[in-house]
């Protein structure tokens, strides 16, 4: 699997909510499909992006250094595509 730009989109969703279940109703997506989707991506980086808690996710260290990347991609992507 590749990234894709809707990985980004996805990862960028739930860094700025804070949590997969409230990503997936800003995404319009079951939260069961977006969680399946990043754990999809995690195991093509290796590694988790997000420790998971029942009041929402932090990045892990990993996380910490690609967030940010794929948020800026989300972004630059959707600016791309305007």
């Amino acid at each position: 699997m590749r990234v894709e730009l809707r990985h980004a989109r996805l990862v960028a969703a739930i860094a700025n909510a804070g949590s997969i279940s409230s990503a997936a109703t800003l995404l319009n997506l079951p939260q069961p499909a977006l969680s399946s989707q990043l754990r999809r991506l995690e195991r093509e980086f290796g590694r988790e992006l997000f420790v998971r808690s029942h009041s929402g996710v932090v990045p892990t260290p990993l996380g910490e250094r690609l967030i940010p990347m794929l948020v800026d991609l989300a972004r630059r992507g959707d600016d791309l595509i305007a």
